[in-house]
């Protein structure tokens, strides 16, 4: 079983860096309006990225009533929406964050990542070129391997292979370019680096996406690395038990020498 894109897809930008500091509550003495606006963001930050949308939403809204022009609080607000399924407000509010401020990178990428759902390329290519055309983005790398998963989406393996290469320059350990690198070593019939590239896609911090362990088992299996294939469907299976992914892993391990 090859590699599929979908599985990649809707690595949204969320600026992480807000979460520094996160308190439980905000305080409010001696604070200005966009003080107050930056701390409900943090807030809502962080329960976007405990996946807790409901309680995102509740502060995120508390940062743009207090700051409207908050670009992040209103691209991260999309997100929440996104996370709970309304696809038209989370646009609304991504358009917003980019319109508050033009030079802000992560709120294009969004903007791409919805238009490549959508199978509108043209808009996708255009929205990561947009957030590259800031010199001072300092995670280029979302923009380019949104760029080479959308080479690889219309099978430019000469194009998807420049932004991986691009991409790696800017950040080695970015986790989705090195298992996109594998989809495309997969597809060329490389399996030695296409494992690889799989195994640095689950190293350390990368390690919670159970497609690219699927994946890296299947690339030590077509090297007939045996015990490395078992291994890595072993973990899989322990490690995801409720994924497909488990669930393939399980037959493979039945039929593994």
């Amino acid at each position: 079983m090859k590699p599929t894109l979908a599985s990649a897809l809707a690595v949204f930008a969320i600026s992480t860096s807000l979460l520094a500091g996160c308190s439980s509550a905000p305080k409010t003495e001696k604070k200005s309006p966009k003080e107050l606006a930056a701390l409900y963001v943090e807030l809502g930050t962080g329960s976007l990225t405990r996946k807790e949308y409901p309680e995102a939403i509740e502060d995120l809204r508390k940062a743009i009533t207090l700051d409207s022009s908050n670009a992040v609080a209103h691209n991260h607000l999309g997100l929440a929406y996104y996370g709970l399924g309304k696809r038209e407000l989370a646009k609304e509010e991504v358009s917003r964050a980019v319109s508050e401020d033009s030079k802000y990178s992560d709120g294009y990428i969004n903007l791409g990542n919805f238009a490549y759902e959508e199978k509108n390329n043209a808009l996708a290519r255009r929205y990561y070129h947009k957030a590259l055309e800031n010199l001072e983005y300092k995670y280029r790398h979302r923009a380019l391997t949104a760029l080479a998963q959308l080479a690889l989406s219309e099978n430019n393996h000469a194009e998807a292979r420049r932004f991986l290469g691009e991409s790696l320059a800017a950040n080695p350990d970015y986790c989705l370019t090195h298992f996109l690198l594998g989809t495309l070593l997969v597809r060329e019939n490389d399996a030695k680096p296409a494992a690889e590239a799989f195994a640095k896609s689950v190293a350390g911090s990368c390690v919670n996406n159970p497609t690219a362990h699927y994946q890296l088992g299947l690339a030590y299996l077509k090297l007939r690395e045996f015990p490395k294939a078992k291994n890595a469907f072993v973990f899989l299976v322990q490690a995801f038990p409720q994924t497909v992914e488990a669930q393939r892993a399980g037959d493979q391990l039945r039929n593994i020498p």
